[in-house]
């Protein structure tokens, strides 16, 4: 294993089994943990649910404590998809450096990323692996406070926006309440430009929760304007099918 320097501080990468692997440089031994699942080493695996047919998700128990491996699949036959994938790159390298400067910087409400590793075949990835934090608590919408959590929820997207971050999927399962009634945005998929990923974000909430996230930034503005339009326009074409 030959390590290479990074530019974003505390993270280290080397080349491992032919995956180019990246991992949180924190006195634990990351890539240890990720070998030892390939080879069934680990005792106390849990398979979680997953509403994805090309990701596998895992709660492991390590010396660290319980933490979340992901093995997914990033494909994407649709054009624009796999042209975004060109130009930008494997989504999971931008997700652990992002989060990585985000932690860094203080930033407490989202789910840390500890490794990524990513086989590449030009500038696609074909297979992927993820070891996250196993954020402990209540997924949002299974707390009796649910109800009342809206604006709260609304607000911390709004937070993670500017710690320059984005969820893109920011539904209810994706919001946990930590032990100290704290609130936690987890699985985080940066799989479109940051910028359009936080409009997602934006009418995600307008539509689950018709409130408001707080935004900052003329581009952010106009991102989550021209999203809202599109969704309408989607709209408009399901209704004109359903009606013809």
């Amino acid at each position: 294993m030959i390590e290479t320097p990074l530019k974003t501080a505390g993270l280290k990468c080397a080349m491992i089994d032919g995956y180019r692997v990246q991992w949180k440089d924190d006195g634990t031994d990351y890539p240890a943990i990720w070998c030892d699942f390939k080879d069934g080493k680990l005792d106390s695996i849990v398979q979680l649910h997953t509403n994805c047919p090309d990701r596998s998700v895992f709660r492991m128990e390590t010396e660290k404590g319980p933490l979340v491996l992901k093995h997914d699949w990033e494909r994407d036959s649709r054009l624009e998809k796999r042209i975004l994938r060109f130009l930008t790159g494997p989504w999971y390298s931008r997700l652990i450096r992002l989060t990585n400067r985000a932690v860094n910087r203080g930033c407490d409400i989202v789910q840390d990323v500890y490794l990524v590793a990513e086989k590449m075949e030009g500038r696609f990835c074909v297979d992927s692996w993820l070891i996250a934090e196993f954020v402990e608590g209540t997924v949002a919408p299974a707390s009796p406070k649910y109800s009342s959590l809206s604006h709260e929820l609304a607000a911390v997207v709004g937070r993670l926006h500017d710690c320059g971050l984005a969820s893109n999927d920011a539904h209810g399962g994706n919001f946990v309440i930590t032990d100290n009634g704290e609130v936690k945005i987890i699985d985080l998929s940066l799989t479109s430009p940051l910028i359009i990923c936080q409009a997602n974000d934006i009418l995600k909430i307008k539509r689950a929760y018709n409130i408001d996230v707080p935004v900052h930034g003329f581009w952010r503005r106009l991102a989550a304007a021209l999203v809202t339009l599109k969704y309408r326009i989607q709209k408009i074409r399901r209704q004109r099918r359903t009606n013809s």
